[in-house]
């Protein structure tokens, strides 16, 4: 990820993501694996850029009661080391799709 995100330097030097919308979302084989500190740092990126950083907040019910992932930073999956979970959780799908609207939304309007 760190040589993808190295290589937009041109991008950044002709300006070409600013005020274009962006989210990040993450994985981690443990609940507090770093989901939220991992979603931070992919934050400084977009800054770089001038991008607009959308984040997730609470506008899904599901974040309330998931036990697997998800936070107001955007959405996560927790996937344990041995395969005691394999696949996405109803609570991760619910949240991703709520995710998805909700950036799609604020995309709209930044289009506008």
């Amino acid at each position: 990820m760190s040589q993808f995100l190295d290589q937009t330097g041109p991008l950044w030097q002709s300006g070409a993501l600013v005020g274009r919308p962006c989210g990040f979302f993450t994985g981690a084989s443990t609940i507090h694996g770093g989901h939220e500190s991992t979603i931070l740092t992919m934050s400084t990126f977009a800054m770089h850029h001038g991008m607009v950083i959308v984040p997730l907040g609470y506008v899904a019910y599901e974040l309330q009661a998931t036990r697997t992932g998800g936070g107001p930073y955007g959405p996560t999956h927790l996937s344990p080391t041995g395969g005691s979970k394999t696949g996405l959780s109803d609570d991760e799908i619910a949240i991703g799709v709520a995710y998805g609207r909700h950036f799609a939304e604020i995309a709209a309007k930044l289009a506008a």
